[in-house]
């Protein structure tokens, strides 16, 4: 019961968790049968029902959906290419590599079977000819880092080389990519870089629209879509690249918009047929242009650069 109840949250929370799940049970059936000609198959059948019921409803929404289905369209997450993976886990992943060749005899023993498994099951499920296949990197520097350090202490006899030495040359290793990442996000943060930034005009504006009664619709610039909706509630025509739907045709017409590429008819069909019910125009709107149907809409909120219009035609 309690293995139904944990893979019924699995598959709700992270789906790609219970097929990794099912993956690492697999194995560990497979190389039961194999040695002693028998295995337990009660915990995968009860993870591939309860797990993958969820995972089931969720496909068939996502199919019948016509909004889910088509964001689903450009949901793709390609497997990065073997040299980018190679060095992402690199050097931990060599050890990982020795430490499951050098004690496959009697790999069981040592209970680390679960991490080789999933391993290399996870870097088979990684390189399938699927949309998704950069999913099922989840947590895989788990068994990477278990195996590494299970291979420290294999090797110590092999290569004369104490674990303890072996495991500080690791870290040292790993520890320039750590360094990379927090260097830029402190280079990001003193460069005040506008991409990860906000004026204060903007979270003004933003602190006024989260105010605003109703769920509102808002147009901004493709750059700001991106905050709008995390710091005020609001909708957006375009945020956020992957999971706005149609997110290609609907970055262009809002750049046609602020570009004034769109006669002010259109322009007024734009925000009438899509519902739009306030306007941003900020330092990010004017580097895309100036259009000419600003003039005619009623500005309700002004703060330094920034101007928020009410869509209604006045």
């Amino acid at each position: 019961r309690q293995i139904a109840v944990l893979a019924s949250a699995l598959g709700l929370i992270l789906p790609f968790g219970v097929v990794i799940d099912c993956m690492v049970i697999a194995g560990m059936v497979l190389l039961d049968y194999s040695t002693q000609r028998k295995a337990n198959l009660v915990p995968l059948i009860t993870v591939t029902v309860f797990g993958g019921a969820m995972i089931v409803y969720q496909v068939a929404v996502t199919i019948w959906n016509p909004v889910f289905s088509s964001w689903n369209l450009q949901n793709v997450t390609p497997a990065p290419v073997w040299w980018d993976f190679l060095l992402s886990f690199l050097p931990a992943l060599l050890l990982a590599v020795a430490a499951i060749f050098v004690s496959q005899k009697d790999i069981r023993q040592m209970r680390v079977v679960v991490l080789a498994v999933w391993l290399i099951g996870a870097v088979m499920l990684i390189w399938l000819p699927v949309r998704l296949q950069r999913r099922f990197i989840l947590g895989l520097y788990i068994p990477v880092a278990g195996l590494a350090a299970y291979g420290c202490r294999v090797l110590e006899g092999k290569l004369r080389v104490s674990s303890s030495l072996l495991y500080k040359i690791t870290m040292g290793l790993s520890i320039p990519t750590n360094v990379v990442l927090l260097l830029a996000g402190i280079l990001g943060a003193l460069s005040q870089n506008p991409v990860i930034y906000l004026t204060r005009a903007e979270q003004e504006a933003m602190r006024w629209l989260g105010q605003q009664p109703g769920e509102c619709l808002v147009l901004a610039s493709p750059q700001l879509g991106m905050y709008i909706p995390g710091h005020s509630g609001c909708k957006v025509m375009y945020g956020h690249p992957f999971e706005t739907v149609n997110a290609t045709f609907e970055e262009e017409q809002v750049e046609r918009f602020y570009s004034d590429g769109m006669q002010e008819g259109d322009a007024c069909d734009y925000l009438a047929e899509n519902g739009i019910d306030y306007v941003f125009f900020g330092n990010r709107e004017t580097a895309l242009g100036n259009p000419k149907i600003l003039r005619t809409l009623n500005p309700l909120f002004e703060e330094n650069e920034v101007v928020i219009f009410s869509a209604v035609i006045k």
